[in-house]
């Protein structure tokens, strides 16, 4: 059976780089709402703004006609996170390793490691009609 539902928040963001800042509110109002530690909220600050950059500038092309999803669905005990773009898709599995000497130095490329780090689970679903980045953190 699964837990209740203590918080449940969607929006609809345009594909501009500005947008990014409208999940603030939204993270603020869930780490209120919850109680959750300041070390959670601030994982979920990094993790959720670099899906929503990825979607609007990497899936959308920051397109005016596109927009992305974002969804925060909190349980009992933990917070998911879902992010679709209506782009064209990639393969997960070819994005370059942050960490490889040739990268160390690049000023982007971090977005998805450092969701796939601070997350306790994370799932990617892309192909031809869009991405979907889900990601869990357990609530400790």
């Amino acid at each position: 059976m699964l837990a209740n539902i203590v918080f449940n928040e969607v929006i609809t963001i345009p594909s501009e780089r500005k947008s990014v800042k409208l999940i603030e509110p939204i993270l603020c109002e869930l780490y209120n709402t919850l109680n959750i530690h300041k070390d959670l909220y601030y994982d979920l600050l990094i993790t959720c703004s670099e899906a929503v950059n990825n979607a609007i500038i990497h899936g959308n092309k920051c397109s005016a006609d596109k927009s992305v999803k974002f969804e925060v669905c909190a349980h009992d005990d933990v917070i998911e996170i879902i992010v679709k773009d209506e782009g064209d898709g990639f393969d997960p599995n070819e994005v370059s390793n942050p960490l490889d000497e040739e990268n160390l130095f690049k000023s982007s490329g971090r977005g998805l490691f450092l969701i796939r780090e601070l997350s306790d689970m994370t799932n990617i679903i892309s192909n031809s009609r869009g991405t979907t980045v889900n990601f869990v953190f357990e609530i400790k």
